[in-house]
């Protein structure tokens, strides 16, 4: 923003189309719509440029209007845990896709085995908020809503306990977060499984909800699990999105420590 003429700014998830943070705008346009439409811009290119075959990537886009320029420029991703793949290259060194895809397989395979074992659970929960700086707490529950391993931000857990209802209806409610929360998520978990199918939009891949201060996603995990993940009260919904991906690259990676 400190080039001359400037007047906005957004970083925007080009997967999702959602504005991780800007700057500017003022009464002249509302970034997010135009962050949102602009990753549809890219789209279109991309697909212009599988359909010609071309083997390389964009750098950016200028659109030229009567009074503007917009430009658009792909960022380099700042966490390993979120893949870039514009463009797939052939590398003399690199496996067949088959073998690639079944390695890959074999790795989730293998999380989800030891994503059994409640201890084992734990440590890859806290693995994933130390590798992801926007998610302040993270569960793990069974799909009939009972707890396996939880790590949340206990400034956060403190936060909801202060939130909670204060008449006799709270006598009967867990007192802590992860059992409140894992409870809801299998109720979510299965109204979001309906929704997509009545809508004909495939399998849930997630039911996310943003309050006033922060953001909850609740993402299926296995057949039998669940994953809760809490962003920081900071978080816009595009960066906990984001988030939500790196976290749940983190733990279904194919080596768990």
């Amino acid at each position: 923003m400190t080039i001359d003429g400037a007047v906005g700014v957004a970083l925007v998830d080009y997967e999702s189309g959602m504005t991780l943070g800007s700057l500017g705008g003022g009464g002249l346009f509302d970034l997010e719509t135009a962050g949102a439409g602009n990753t549809e811009v890219v789209r279109a290119k991309m697909r212009t440029m599988a359909a010609l075959q071309l083997d390389d990537e964009i750098e950016d886009i200028l659109i030229t209007l009567g009074k503007q320029y917009h430009i658009i420029r792909r960022a380099v991703p700042v966490l390993r845990a979120r893949p870039l793949a514009l463009q797939p290259r052939a590398c003399p060194s690199a496996p067949a896709p088959g073998r690639a895809a079944h390695r890959g397989m074999s790795g989730i395979s293998t999380a989800h085995a030891l994503l059994q074992d409640p201890e084992t659970v734990a440590k890859v929960l806290a693995k994933a908020r130390g590798a992801v700086m926007d998610v302040a707490g993270a569960v793990v529950a069974t799909r009939d809503g009972l707890v396996m391993a939880a790590n949340i931000d206990p400034e956060l857990e403190e936060a909801a306990r202060a939130a909670a209802p204060t008449d006799r209806r709270a006598r009967y409610l867990p007192d802590d977060m992860a059992s409140k929360t894992s409870a809801m998520a299998s109720v979510a978990a299965g109204l979001g499984a309906q929704f997509v199918q009545a809508a004909g939009t495939g399998q849930l891949q997630a039911v996310t909800f943003e309050g006033s201060t922060g953001c909850v996603g609740v993402f299926p995990l296995t057949s039998t699990l669940l994953l809760v993940l809490f962003g920081d009260t900071r978080v816009t919904m595009g960066r906990f999105v984001v988030a939500s991906k790196q976290a749940l690259a983190v733990i279904l990676g194919p080596h768990i420590d």
